[in-house]
């Protein structure tokens, strides 16, 4: 069996921003999903329990491109863009 990963999520201190740099380098990078307490189904069963640090987790995840389709230069291109800062 192999993975079959369809997320593949970073933090990034200033969210907006490292999506604009990714963006204007032909990146897709976009915000990831709602925190999960704030979600319908999941809100009668985590509205009970602390959730230290969500919000730093929440408003910092970016998910950037993976996939069978990338081809090693594109995720050399992604790690290079991302390694080099915004």
């Amino acid at each position: 069996m192999h993975p079959n990963y369809w997320l593949f999520t970073i933090l990034a201190e200033n969210r907006q921003e490292f999506i604009a740099h990714c963006l204007t380098n032909g990146i897709q990078a976009t915000p990831v999903s709602k925190r999960n307490d704030e979600i319908t189904v999941l809100k009668n069963y985590t509205k009970a329990y602390v959730l230290p640090n969500v919000d730093f987790f929440a408003e910092r995840m970016v998910s950037i491109p993976n996939g069978q389709w990338l081809t090693e230069e594109d995720l050399d291109f992604i790690a290079s863009t991302i390694r080099a800062g915004w």
